[in-house]
């Protein structure tokens, strides 16, 4: 999925180029009108009369300023702010499909846009677009790619999951490990895309079988399923919110259990 990524992110890229030249004319953003919008940063408690009519000219009149000073100049520094950023997004999915591994890329990414926020802190008053450095638009890149990442992972995970499950249908059981499928039901020991190496596979006493991704952290937590944050459990369900992202088993009474409470302490989290 992220060989699709890349040109993505190209095209994104290129359509900001366009994008943004297009706010310099028109100073429309989606329905939004950036000198309106600007106008009401300077306003304060409205008056009436005489004295409302002219605090809003003035307002009105510092918001075309402001927007001119921001065409003229300050938008060029926006743009290769979010160009930057895009280059950092794209390098890590060149990185991932080149390497086979998605989290020694993501760590380079992170303090790439860690030394750009470093640079936006001294200029985010003027940007229009990005908004302040800690906002969502930093962080969009991140997680959009981490869902791809992780959504390859699943994918891995479900083509392995199959293969076992022809392999018990010919056997009568699991085999012992995973270069046993090979090459009858899959051409290679898939790997897990996070971290590089084959997914991590072993018979269960009961003759069942356990099969797991080391999930976001990179660590191997033994295929432990268990999330220690409700609310991304309640975001992602099960599979994605465990410390490792373990090929689903018939849940047991206590895991049920467990998977209530923590969706109940969500839903009844008080509203921050």
């Amino acid at each position: 999925m992220l060989t699709n990524a890349t040109t993505a992110i190209a095209t994104e890229r290129a359509w900001e180029i366009a994008w943004m030249a297009e706010l310099r004319r028109t100073h429309k953003f989606g329905g939004q009108d950036l000198i309106d919008d600007l106008s009401s940063r300077f306003s304060s408690a409205s008056d009436d009369g005489l004295l409302g009519y002219l605090r809003q000219h003035l307002n009105k009149l510092g918001g075309r300023a402001r927007f001119w000073r921001w065409k003229t100049s300050w938008s060029y520094d926006e743009e290769l702010r979010l160009l930057q950023l895009g280059g950092a997004a794209s390098d890590l999915a060149l990185s991932a499909n080149a390497t086979g591994a998605f989290l020694p890329g993501l760590a380079q990414f992170n303090q790439q846009v860690s030394n750009l926020r470093q640079t936006c802190s001294i200029d985010e008053t003027h940007f229009l677009i990005i908004g302040s450095v800690s906002g969502a638009t930093f962080q969009s890149y991140n997680t959009d790619l981490l869902r791809l990442a992780e959504t390859e992972t699943v994918c891995r995970l479900t083509v392995t999951a199959i293969a076992l499950k022809r392999y018990h249908l010919q056997h009568g059981d699991y085999p012992w490990a995973l270069h046993d499928l090979v090459p009858a039901y899959l051409s290679a020991v898939p790997n897990d895309f996070l971290d590089g190496r084959p997914l991590r596979y072993r018979l269960r006493p009961d003759g069942d079988f356990l099969l797991y991704s080391v999930g976001e952290d990179g660590e191997d937590n033994g295929g432990n399923p268990s999330s220690t944050n409700s609310e991304i459990l309640a975001e992602y369900g099960p599979l994605l919110a465990g410390r490792d992202i373990v090929w689903p088993r018939v849940a047991t009474p206590a895991a049920l259990e467990e998977y209530h409470r923590l969706s109940q302490s969500a839903t009844n989290s008080p509203a921050k």
